[in-house]
């Protein structure tokens, strides 16, 4: 079922500004990888999947929360045949009318911190809350139906944020040195991949060598430094691919290739596909 509503004080339409659906097969993204232009909360009831957010694996099973924000990167990497959500989403307008007067610190934790896998009691009262903003907006002769649903978003958002403040906060003492290198790795290739996607350029940046640079991503990750690099310039060469008119010669002069045949090889090294393949495709 997809319900949604109009924000009467914002002016926005019903259509662009929040859906929710109780019962969904996938992520309610159009094509993957995708840049999300949305705020979207999942709460997975059941089966499995892996995805990427902002280049970082993640496995989600039931009682898994998902929440991305706009101009994150999402990519669906495995979905089971049994695999269903529910999720709400809402425009980045609505979103920050949504957020207004929240902690500071609240949107970026949520950002840094996208998979929550809750604890059965907290699924439970999710499932209760969702099923209370899904009752209020059916209430059609609730003048005040909007401001309701508005309000109630507001407060499941700040209690998701103290459930899982807290539950993370159990996990400070696994945190180490070197979960800190690969995140600061990927916060440098995410602004500087259009000018390097070598090993050393990002060690250097580190103050660590390359060699010490691919073993703490093999450790963390599973991945060389360099396959860590590739995937993320790999995705962004697919976003470009799908969602612009751009033509293949300037796609790679954009990201600073050096000629059109070389940006070729290496997609099709990395993907089995040309980028004229996978944009036909």
């Amino acid at each position: 079922m997809l319900t949604e509503f109009k924000i009467i004080d914002l002016k926005l339409s019903l259509d662009e500004n929040f859906s929710m659906a109780v019962q969904h097969h996938t992520f309610p993204i159009e094509s993957s990888p995708a840049r999300i232009d949305r705020g979207i909360t999942c709460i997975c009831t059941r089966g499995q999947a892996d995805i990427e957010i902002d280049f970082v694996k993640y496995h989600i099973e039931k009682r898994t929360i998902v929440w991305v924000f706009p101009a994150q990167v999402m990519e669906l990497k495995y979905v089971s045949d049994d695999f269903q959500l529910m999720y709400i989403a809402c425009s980045k307008e609505m979103l920050q009318h949504v957020l207004t007067r929240f902690p500071s610190e609240f949107g970026l934790f949520l950002q840094e911190t996208p998979v929550f896998q809750a604890p059965e009691d907290i699924y439970r009262e999710d499932i209760t809350f969702w099923d209370i903003i899904s009752n209020k907006y059916e209430d059609t002769n609730n003048i005040c139906r909007n401001e309701i649903i508005i309000n109630l978003l507001r407060a499941y958002y700040l209690n998701v944020y103290n459930c899982a403040y807290h539950k993370l906060l159990k996990d400070l003492v696994k945190h180490t040195r070197k979960m800190d290198i690969v995140k600061m790795f990927i916060n440098l290739i995410m602004k500087h991949y259009k000018e390097s996607r070598e090993v050393a350029f990002y060690a250097e940046k580190l103050n660590i060598t390359p060699k010490y640079l691919s073993i703490v991503t093999q450790e963390e990750r599973a991945q060389s430094a360099k396959k860590v690099i590739d995937d993320f310039m790999i995705t962004e060469i697919k976003l470009h691919l799908k969602s612009t008119a751009k033509s293949i010669q300037e796609i790679s002069e954009e990201l600073n290739f050096s000629d059109q045949a070389f940006f070729g090889k290496y997609f099709k090294r990395q993907t089995g596909l040309t980028p004229s393949q996978y944009r036909n495709k």
